[in-house]
């Protein structure tokens, strides 16, 4: 799911095509906690830019981490998973490094 709160903002549609379907794309592909380690094969075969990965973290959509991991910031503002089909990311140190506030991560 997608909330229409963060894509159908001015700031999410002035972005690129490109960025907007990177996004979904990450979306699409991360884990239940919002972190998924292929962001660089996900953007090459969507042919997006390295430009579309730096827009999509300076406006916020996203957090990279030095170890590749990426994590999509509303998470769960998009996504609330039932206890009993939860799976807890197995990426726990970039996990452990996020705080959750008003369902948004930030990096501690």
């Amino acid at each position: 799911m997608f909330s229409r709160k963060i894509i159908n903002s001015d700031r999410f549609t002035e972005l690129p095509f490109s960025a907007q379907t990177l996004y979904f794309h990450l979306g699409m592909e991360a884990d239940d906690d919002g972190l998924l380690n292929n962001a660089n094969r996900i953007r090459r075969v969507i042919c997006a830019g390295e430009a579309d990965v730096q827009l999509l973290e300076k406006n916020g959509y996203i957090i990279i981490f030095e170890s590749g991991i990426v994590a999509i910031r509303h998470w769960k503002i998009h996504n609330l998973i039932k206890g009993d089909r939860y799976k807890p990311s197995i990426f726990v140190s970039e996990k452990e490094r996020l705080l959750l506030e008003d369902n948004v991560y930030t990096v501690i």
